[in-house]
């Protein structure tokens, strides 16, 4: 049994719940299943604004021992998903995903959550709505694992005001100050001094070569690399070369599974370092580097 791809069936569990909380926000009532202790959707306002941008987050808490997965799960799991149906000139953008953390499935290394996470989505609100109340319905699809795995999907709906008048919603601040953290603890983007390539060794290695000011060994051991696809075996470890200390050049070496996009367009994720990148005030940092198109990137 390959248990990198199993993926069992998934039982649809159909869940629509309208609960205003006391406070200055607006809430699903919580829902839990098998390795899942809270599902709820969470905004920061009472009502929607005309025109305005509205937050809402996905809160997403395993049960104890247990952990979901980040967007790039690795070669173990299933990225938590949402799906949104809203009315007529809403949009909803990509979710916003805080920063994973390597978690043990079974012995194999993946990318995930042992910790309860908010997924975020910005939601553009229309200029008119002719409605005097607005319902956000969202699908969720997820896998929750500890020893074993359950996968689950559950729909859920919130249902919030128009504001008649205009002007601003009032805001739980407790709440729009969590949802700011996760903004803002968001990593940042290689700046653009970094110099880096990749390339494939065969099918089954990827160099990602890099060279960045001020960049020293002590500060890339111990590196963590989360691919946002399954570029990159999340279960080996990365072999680390120091190619030149003059220029601050290195080569990291990632194993790929055989599963792996045979094509893909960039080579991107999140390295963490030891202690803060150079000129960033972060131990993390996103990366994306285009794939070179020749024939020997097979």
């Amino acid at each position: 049994m390959d248990v990198t791809r199993l993926l069992h069936p998934i039982l649809l569990i159909p869940f629509t719940a309208l609960l205003f909380s006391s406070g200055l926000s607006a809430e699903s009532e919580p829902f839990s299943t098998d390795g899942i202790d809270r599902l709820q959707i969470l905004t920061d306002v009472q009502e929607i604004v005309p025109g305005e941008t509205l937050s809402v987050g996905l809160l997403v808490s395993p049960a104890p021992g247990h952990h979901t997965y980040w967007k790039g799960p690795g070669i173990v799991g299933v990225a938590t998903s949402i799906e949104w149906n809203l009315p007529r000139g809403f949009q909803a953008g990509p979710i916003i995903w805080p920063t994973p953390e390597k978690v043990d499935m079974v012995g194999i290394e993946a990318n995930g959550y042992r910790r309860e996470v908010i997924l975020l989505t910005e939601i553009k609100v229309p200029e008119n709505i002719t409605d005097t109340s607005v319902e956000l319905n969202l699908k969720s699809a997820w896998m929750a694992c500890s020893t074993s795995c359950n996968p689950g999907v559950a729909e859920l709906s919130l249902s919030l005001p128009v504001k008649a008048e205009g002007g601003t919603s009032l805001r739980n601040k407790s709440l729009s100050k969590r949802f700011q953290a996760i903004r803002d603890a968001l990593p940042p983007a290689a700046p653009e001094t970094w110099k880096m390539k990749v390339s494939r060794s065969g099918r089954e290695e990827i160099t990602l070569t890099l060279s960045a000011p001020g960049l020293k060994r002590e500060q890339v051991d111990s590196l963590e690399f989360f691919c946002d696809d399954m570029q990159v075996n999340s279960d080996e470890p990365i072999e680390i070369n120091e190619l030149a200390a003059q220029t601050e050049t290195f080569e990291l070496r990632f194993a790929r599974p055989t599963f792996a996009p045979s094509d893909p367009e960039v080579f991107s994720g999140l390295l963490k370092g030891k202690a803060n990148w150079p000129n960033l005030d972060s131990t993390w940092v996103e990366i994306s580097v285009p794939w070179k198109r020749q024939s020997s990137h097979e």
